[in-house]
């Protein structure tokens, strides 16, 4: 079996269930959320934030609180190790990109953002039957980043 990536996954499911959830709540007739950087390779702002809540992966940690061991699969001469599952914490960042007048609709969408994930803290096969084979759930916390960078 090759690599899948599960990260992508990740943040693609939560885009598309947040775009789901904002466009109901707020009654928008587009998607409000992009996957996507704030810059584009030359620094300037990518044309595809502008005036979008735009999702972006901050830093990617090993969580290992929930660690397991290997276990043996196999019968006979056939045995094996299967490698524990890794879990992983992935800071995400949302930021509403919007132009001067249009502040106030950038401002709905954080606090609706914010009620979404209150709502909606976990998403699992049985609430989330898109979410990749590979991903047993996902555990979503708000997290306060302070302005001075210490955790």
């Amino acid at each position: 079996m090759g690599h899948r990536p599960v990260i992508a996954a990740a943040m693609g499911l939560i885009a598309r269930q947040l775009n789901e959830g904002l466009r109901r709540s707020l009654q928008m007739a587009e998607d409000p959320v992009v996957l996507s950087s704030l810059v584009d390779s030359d620094g300037g702002v990518a044309p595809q934030a502008t005036n979008k809540l735009a999702l972006f992966l901050v830093n990617i940690e090993r969580d290992l609180a929930f660690g397991s061991p290997g276990r043996v699969e196999g019968s006979g001469s056939r045995v094996g190790v299967k490698p524990p599952p890794v879990n992983l914490n992935l800071l995400l960042m949302f930021a509403a990109n919007f132009d001067g007048a249009k502040y106030p609709e950038a401002l709905k969408l954080v606090a609706g953002t914010v009620a979404f994930f209150q709502a909606r803290p976990v998403f699992d096969h049985q609430n989330s039957p898109d979410l990749d084979r590979g991903i047993d759930r996902l555990v979503l916390e708000l997290e306060t980043l302070s302005s001075n960078s210490r955790r």
